[in-house]
C-alpha cells in the first residue's frame, strides 16, 4: 500500500470532519450563532480522553473552556466512563491550572524526546 499525505483543501472538509468523527468526539461552543469553542475527545476502556481544547481569545476566561470539558464528562458518564483525562505541556502552566481549577490532578509526566518540554497527563475520577 502506498500512502500519500497533504494538505486538505477547504473542498475536503467533509472527509476532515469524517474521519475525525469516526475516531474522536467533538464538541462546539457558541456564543449566539459564533463558534467561540471546540474540544475533542477519545472514550477509551476506564477512561475519556479529552484533547485540543481550544477557545477563540477573545472568549478566553468566560468559562468555556470548563463548558466544553463539562460535556465531555457528562458524554463519558452516559457511556459508564469512571475517568477523564487531559494531557498539557509544561510550558502551558496557564492550561494545567485551569485543568487542575476543573479538579483534575497530576497524574504523570514524561519529557519530550525532541526538546526541553514536559507532557503531563492529568486525570479527575467522574461521579
Amino acid at each position: 500500500m502506498t500512502v500519500t499525505v497533504r494538505s486538505a483543501g477547504v473542498d475536503e472538509a467533509h472527509a476532515v470532519l469524517s474521519i475525525m468523527q469516526s475516531a474522536f468526539g467533538a464538541f462546539l461552543a457558541f456564543s449566539g450563532d459564533t463558534a467561540v469553542g471546540s474540544a475533542r475527545f477519545r472514550l477509551s476502556p476506564g477512561y475519556v480522553y479529552a484533547g485540543r481544547v481550544a477557545v477563540l481569545p477573545a472568549y478566553r476566561g468566560q468559562g468555556i473552556a470548563g463548558a466544553l470539558m463539562a460535556a465531555i464528562e457528562a458524554s463519558a458518564r452516559a457511556h459508564r466512563v469512571a475517568e477523564g483525562r487531559v494531557g498539557v505541556r509544561g510550558s502551558l502552566p496557564v492550561n494545567r491550572r485551569l485543568y487542575e481549577k476543573l479538579g483534575y490532578r497530576v497524574l504523570s509526566s514524561r519529557r519530550y524526546e525532541t526538546g526541553t518540554d514536559v507532557d503531563i497527563t492529568l486525570g479527575k475520577e467522574l461521579e
